[in-house]
């Protein structure tokens, strides 16, 4: 499977695991919410991918992700 862009952060292609991992909890979060009226990822989710997510793969030190967040941060 070749990478694919992340749910809320366009910008950033993931690996399959990771994406298959933010699918996941994009999916657990919206459960958990239990609001069938409500529209775009859930709250908590949000959340994970601010506070979890995105510095675990900026840590990471995999040069795949290393220069999507450099490029990311010169255009920012």
């Amino acid at each position: 499977m070749l990478a694919r862009s992340h749910f809320t952060e366009g910008w950033l292609r993931l690996k399959p695991a990771d994406w298959g991992r933010s699918l996941e909890a994009l999916l657990n979060e919206r459960d958990k919410l239990a609001d069938p009226t409500h529209s775009g990822p859930a709250p908590g989710y949000l959340t994970w991918v601010a506070e979890v997510e995105m510095p675990r793969l900026r840590q990471s030190n995999d040069p795949f992700y290393a220069r999507q967040f450099e490029a990311h941060d010169e255009t920012a």
